[in-house]
């Protein structure tokens, strides 16, 4: 009901949920009485399903888990005298977009036999809403007796004309609520059924409430797609500035060609060897650690434009180099009488050492460990 496919690329993702939750709204204004789960349904998170806003979802064999039911396993309602007793059956779940998890999907062999002998017990007809694939309702309608009719969706993109199963009805409906139909049954004589497809043509009539949600759902999923091109511009910007930075600096090798006694000492420090510290860590593409194990124009760019450099750093710029204390050094490098480089602070260092990362840091004890001789 929910979503097209299993698996959502991240970048769509929200706009998905948008509209799923806008779905969902309009099925309870329409005064939906059950929904059955199906894989696809999952695709968006179980938050989504979980909601108190949402439809009255039952499923006997989604769990979490620790084996506990996340859904009711049926709704008792009325028609007329008859109490009808639904139950849901989800199918099984073989990739969806939910890297949480947090749920498993348990066979219909071992979950379905009790719930339908409770349902029995309580009603006079047994409706099944399955997401399994014909061949299984078959089995189900051959192998469990007193199910009356069994609906089955998820699996298929159009309609089945009925098809009765050792006494019990099976019936295919449409994809997302497209298709509309009216099914006369005889619960004592199923195969006197009459079924039949309404087409949903643009003349007629609509909701006004309905399309009170779907046109509030089209606005939202518009702006959140404004939204989402401006911080792609943003991001953009950040990433050309942080980028145009990057040239300010030449990489220790430049450095070492005028500073050749500093470049030694400095190769026998830590700072030297901090890019392969996060290499044997297999670290050296985590976006938390590699800002503090590069050489980046200290002091010239925020958290937010480094987030944007490429993972792929530059060799010369790999490990706490000169520019990263001393500053950019291209203009320096070009004209050094002209342009002095600075002296380290204490604040220079306390960007990367910080008390979540080095609470031992004390700048006046760690500067003789890395200071460069005259």
């Amino acid at each position: 009901m929910l979503f097209r496919q299993p698996v959502l690329p991240s970048r769509t993702l929200a706009a998905a949920r948008l509209k799923a939750e806008g779905i969902i709204r309009a099925h309870r204004q329409m005064g939906c009485t059950a929904a059955g789960i199906a894989p696809l349904d999952l695709a968006g998170g179980l938050d989504l399903l979980l909601s108190k806003k949402g439809l009255p979802w039952i499923s006997l064999n989604l769990v979490d888990d620790k084996g506990k039911h996340l859904f009711p396993a049926r709704i008792l309602t009325q028609a007329g005298d008859l109490r009808v007793s639904i139950l849901g059956l989800t199918g099984p779940v073989r990739k969806t977009n939910v890297r949480q998890n947090g749920y498993r999907v348990l066979d219909w062999q071992a979950t379905l036999p009790p719930a339908l002998e409770e349902a029995r017990q309580e009603a006079d007809m047994i409706i099944l809403l399955s997401s399994y694939p014909f061949r299984v309702n078959q089995e189900i309608a051959r192998r469990e007796k007193g199910i009356t009719l069994i609906l089955q969706a998820g699996i298929l993109a159009g309609n089945m004309a009925p098809r009765v199963i050792d006494g019990t009805l099976i019936c295919q409906t449409g994809s997302r609520g497209k298709y509309l139909g009216v099914l006369d049954l005889d619960r004592q004589d199923p195969s006197s059924c009459r079924n039949r497809f309404i087409a949903l043509k643009t003349t007629l009539p609509l909701d006004r409430q309905v399309e009170a949600i779907v046109r509030q759902t089209m606005r939202q999923v518009n702006e959140l797609h404004r939204r989402q091109l401006a911080d792609q511009r943003r991001q953009r910007k950040e990433q050309q500035q942080a980028r145009q930075r990057l040239k300010m600096l030449t990489g220790s090798a430049i450095c070492s060609s005028c500073h050749q006694r500093q470049a030694a000492f400095w190769r026998r420090t830590r700072h030297a060897t901090a890019w392969q510290t996060l290499a044997v860590r297999q670290r050296q593409l985590d976006r938390d650690c590699q800002s503090c194990h590069v050489t980046l124009p200290a002091g010239t760019l925020t958290r937010a434009e480094i987030r944007t450099l490429p993972l792929n750093f530059p060799l010369e710029l790999r490990g706490v180099g000169c520019e990263a204390c001393h500053g950019p050094g291209r203009k320096h490098a070009a004209d050094p009488a002209g342009n002095h480089l600075r002296r380290p602070v204490a604040s220079t260092c306390t960007r990367c050492h910080r008390d979540d990362h080095d609470t031992a840091f004390s700048f006046a004890d760690k500067l003789p460990l890395v200071r460069c001789p005259p």
